[in-house]
């Protein structure tokens, strides 16, 4: 509803709230997800950069939001791809092999 609510940039003031809403870390993901649905459906164009951020960073339900809110706002269609994970693999190598009697 807010997308429509807000189409184009005309709700410069909504768009700005739900920016801070779309970057603040202890909201709960279930608002992110639908800020950005709201972003894309309003064809916000002063969001794209958070939503960059956020389909660049976020390998899960809410990058892939972000990534086809981007393309709405852009009215393109591009294929999504999963950012590269950034955090340390802890990994270790033993020899599994059978001690000999």
């Amino acid at each position: 509803a807010l997308g429509v609510l807000t189409s184009g940039d005309s709700g410069a003031a909504t768009m700005r709230s739900l920016m801070g809403r779309l970057t603040d870390i202890e909201e709960s993901p279930s608002v992110v997800l639908e800020g950005i649905k709201a972003a894309g459906n309003a064809r916000a164009k002063s969001l794209k950069g958070a939503l960059e951020k956020i389909a660049r960073d976020q390998p899960n339900d809410i990058g892939r939001a972000a990534h086809d809110a981007l393309d709405r706002i852009d009215g393109t269609t591009t294929p999504y791809v999963l950012p590269a994970s950034r955090e340390p693999i802890d990994t270790s190598v033993q020899d599994l092999t059978p001690a000999a009697n």
